[in-house]
């Protein structure tokens, strides 16, 4: 007899567990860890115990939850109605991370929904929680998801920001899959920012890798992208695309869009078969429901191919006013101001914030003074032996200070083992703040070291003199050749040839480790892409 999966007994306990909120708990979670390996068997499993059942609210979030999350898995379309339940339920502090799934998921169906400015608010949202969780799996793919908004809205400058941002996240999580999947993004983005080169670096680089794994889901996407950049690049190539379209369809039987049939088309009308593009065309016409708009273009290229000047004309006209009509809509509902909107309230919310911070601040203060005041007048004797002992840390010899100093330079110009040192000191200063004694050690060790680290600025810092004595100069070449660059922005390439993570970099810096992650990748792409002689050693150098 075959053994039942652990799904169908999962959906067996549910639908058996009546008024049981630990059993359904335990049972959502194994459903929750089943979804990305057979998110179609959970879907399935969700909806049946639905129909046998009333859920209270707890249960009802969570199965939401879920199920968004199975339906996006199993490619399907989450709506608004999918996850309300868990946006109503899921809002305490103790919620975080289901808090930020349900965001993502809410910018999964306003993307849907063809809202793209309500879907990146939801996507940052997400993406913001996802970074103060330390989730930077989920911080990428907010970012991705992003991406594609602002593709969606024109808006190429900033997909580009988000797919590369996003690929970073990704990228520190180490899950091969999801880093090469990512990278479908990034070679989208570089194609709408007509970065052509960088593009096709990604899209072979993707696709290799799960050819090498026969991997059926993304190899078909890939095809499919592929295939229309080979003909949207200045130098295009409709044998290429074909042959890609053909691989899509034939081996992987991958479902062509519209938009897919108009690139194959008019790859078959640049090669000279007009015949077969005509064929495509009329096929696309004559299926089920209305002709898009947008395939007035790819006639257009298939009419000025023929030298049908009359009808190229009247289709480019067709796409010129629909894109008008397009771009006035997006205009009229941007993204960018869907952001800029958000930052302002969560600015005002942060005033606020600040505001009601620093009154009970100084209430506490207050009470403190007074139970200090108290203290001293019960337990002189007591505070002045404190006093003392305070007295006695605070003197730090001179030999001590040198001491100090030779430590500082062994461990930040020592490697990154050091470096792992200095951050976990610096977290154990965080956690002493209670023991009088141990903060005092801390602020009188710690403290200064990494202030004079993040104080350090201009071309004569040690650390800077240190890399151009063991590096035959380098920070020199560099700063020859990036007349540009900001003090700031040195200071971040030392960091990073010196081999600090973004984690300590952000504390030096005083910056998110998102903000690390971006800046650090704008400053080494303007790095490898000069014009200089040095270029073959500074790609050695940044490409490790």
């Amino acid at each position: 007899m075959k053994k039942p999966s652990v799904i169908v007994l999962a959906l067996a306990a549910v639908a058996a567990c009546c008024g049981c909120s630990s059993s359904l708990s335990h049972e959502f979670r194994i459903l929750e860890s089943r979804v990305d390996e057979n998110p179609d068997s959970v879907l399935a499993a969700i909806d049946s115990t639905t129909a046998v059942r009333k859920l209270d609210r707890s249960s009802s979030a969570r199965l939401a939850l879920v199920r968004s999350m199975a339906i996006d898995k199993s490619f399907g379309t989450v709506t608004a109605d999918d996850i309300r339940p868990a946006a109503d339920y899921f809002r305490m502090p103790w919620q975080r991370k289901e808090k930020m799934l349900t965001l993502f998921y809410q910018g999964c169906a306003c993307y849907n929904d063809e809202d793209y400015p309500q879907a990146t608010v939801y996507y940052t949202k997400a993406q913001n929680m996802a970074e103060s969780l330390g989730d930077d799996m989920f911080a990428g793919l907010a970012l991705l998801s992003k991406s594609s908004a602002f593709s969606k809205d024109y808006n190429y400058e900033a997909e580009l920001e988000s797919a590369l941002l996003g690929h970073e996240f990704i990228r520190h999580t180490g899950n091969q899959r999801k880093i090469n999947s990512s990278k479908l993004t990034v070679g989208d983005a570089y194609c709408n920012s007509e970065m052509y080169d960088r593009a096709e670096e990604f899209y072979l680089s993707g696709l290799s890798w799960f050819k090498e794994k026969r991997d059926s889901f993304y190899i078909p996407q890939f095809l499919l992208s592929y295939a229309k950049f080979q003909m949207i690049k200045p130098d295009k190539d409709p044998a290429c695309a074909i042959k890609l379209y053909t691989e899509a369809l034939n081996e992987y039987e991958a479902g062509l869009t519209p938009d897919d049939y108009g690139v194959l088309a008019y790859a078959y009308a640049k090669k000279g078969d007009v015949q077969t593009a005509d064929a495509i065309i009329n096929g696309i016409k004559s299926s089920d429901g209305p002709y898009p708009e947008h395939m007035s273009y790819w006639e257009y290229c298939i009419a000025r191919q023929k030298s049908d000047s009359g009808r190229a004309l009247e289709l480019l006209e067709q796409s010129v006013n629909y894109q008008d009509s397009i771009l006035s809509q997006r205009l009229k509902e941007s993204s960018l101001k869907s952001l800029n909107a958000f930052h302002e309230q969560e600015a005002v919310r942060t005033r606020q914030s600040n505001l009601t911070i620093t009154l009970v601040s100084i209430s506490l203060i207050l009470s403190l003074i007074c139970v200090i005041v108290l203290l001293r007048m019960l337990k002189n004797r007591k505070i002045q032996k404190l006093e003392t002992e305070k007295e006695a840390i605070l003197s730090v010899t001179e030999n001590e200070r040198d001491e100090f100093s030779r430590l500082k330079k062994k461990l930040f110009y020592s490697g990154t083992s050091e470096f792992s040192i200095l951050r976990k000191l610096c977290d154990d200063y965080v956690m002493l703040q209670d023991d009088r004694s141990r903060e005092q050690f801390a602020k009188e060790r710690i403290v200064p070291l990494l202030n004079s680290v993040r104080n350090e600025r201009g071309e004569n810092n040690e650390l800077e003199k240190l890399i151009n004595l063991e590096m035959d100069g380098l920070m020199a070449k560099i700063r020859a050749d990036m007349k540009n660059f900001t003090n700031d922005d040195f200071r971040l390439v030392c960091y990073v040839i010196a081999g600090f993570d973004a984690s300590l970099i952000a504390r030096l810096m005083d910056k998110s480790k998102g903000d690390v992650y971006s800046r650090k990748h704008r400053l080494i792409q303007r790095i490898l892409s000069s014009n200089t002689e040095n270029k073959e050693l500074y790609t050695a150098v940044f490409s490790k």
